[in-house]
């Protein structure tokens, strides 16, 4: 309609609507086929959107090789011709399924818009999108606007997993969750200890028992082997032989004495070095016990008592 107001916006008319059944010839000739097909005056022009992005790949490039790849020249000739009945090899199986949006143009077979590369030109295509080292992510964006080919995420994958700038400026992975410890079935069967300091000029031994949460606090005047064993044959004396001791790599804790007094029949438990989350119940009992001095103020190492109320308040809240 906007091309035939066009043409007659220099002439004067007037226009009369009048039923087709009025005006039988004309209505008759306008229905009749031409013998010759006229030529569109102005054909749509042929977009490759490839060329958009002035890689050292041309059409024609992809055109020539995709002759010579042997999977794209049937699947050429099968978008051209017309696709088999019957079973197919499992290697045209992604071309199947996409049967009905694949189309062929200057000899280039298009997945809708996005050009199909032959294997001998992937490399050079992958190069050019990982020029600037995008990342795995804007690869796939980019590509996924342009180009296709068969397992073609996987390739990017592989192609950044490969490069040496991408990893070297990779982040690092993310720490993975300490695993939990299993609930001890009886009290005292499991127990965990720890050192608090130096801390206000003074040192403690922190013992907790992972059945009832209680908290053992001791002031420790030497932190050697004799002095932490000394201390745990009275607890033991006490609450009895724990099964397990959870305790951290420190050397009065790994030295040969402290392993000879561990033969009484205590498991001997360490944790990964460097991760103190693995001893977490004694950990968050030394941060109660920092907590617990800072808010008894100056002088409170010789305040044991008023410590120990403190810490036993923290053990029935569950820290």
């Amino acid at each position: 309609m906007s091309r035939w107001a066009v043409s007659l916006s220099a002439y004067n008319y007037t226009l009369h609507y009048c039923p087709g059944k009025l005006i039988a010839h004309a209505d008759a000739l306008s229905c009749c086929p031409l013998p010759v097909s006229v030529q569109d005056p102005a054909p749509a022009p042929s977009v490759l959107l490839i060329e958009e992005l002035h890689t050292p790949v041309t059409a024609s490039d992809i055109a020539t090789h995709s002759v010579r790849d042997s999977a794209l020249a049937q699947v050429l000739d099968w978008v051209g011709r017309g696709w088999p009945s019957g079973q197919v090899s499992e290697s045209f199986l992604p071309f199947r399924l996409r049967q009905h949006e694949l189309s062929v143009q200057r000899g280039c077979l298009l997945w809708g818009n996005r050009m199909v590369i032959p294997a001998t030109l992937q490399p050079s295509v992958l190069e050019c999108l990982h020029e600037s080292h995008p990342g795995i992510v804007r690869m796939k964006g980019l590509s996924r606007s342009y180009i296709w080919w068969p397992k073609i995420d996987w390739d990017i994958t592989a192609w950044v997993a490969s490069c040496q700038k991408c990893q070297r400026s990779r982040p690092a992975e993310p720490i993975s969750p300490p695993q939990e410890w299993g609930s001890p079935k009886a009290p005292w069967s499991r127990i965990h200890i720890d050192f608090v300091g130096p801390y206000m000029g003074r040192t403690f031994l922190i013992v907790v028992d992972a059945y009832s949460k209680w908290v053992e606090i001791v002031l420790m005047t030497s932190t050697t082997s004799e002095a932490v064993i000394q201390v745990l044959r009275r607890m033991f004396a006490t609450h009895g032989l724990p099964d397990v001791l959870v305790l951290d790599n420190g050397p009065q804790l790994t030295s040969t004495t402290f392993q000879l007094f561990l033969t009484l029949g205590i498991r001997h438990a360490q944790i990964a070095p460097f991760h103190p989350a693995g001893n977490g119940l004694a950990e968050r009992a030394v941060q109660s016990a920092k907590e617990a001095l800072a808010r008894l103020g100056p002088g409170s190492n010789s305040r044991m008592e008023e410590l120990g109320s403190t810490m036993w308040t923290s053990c029935e809240d569950g820290f």
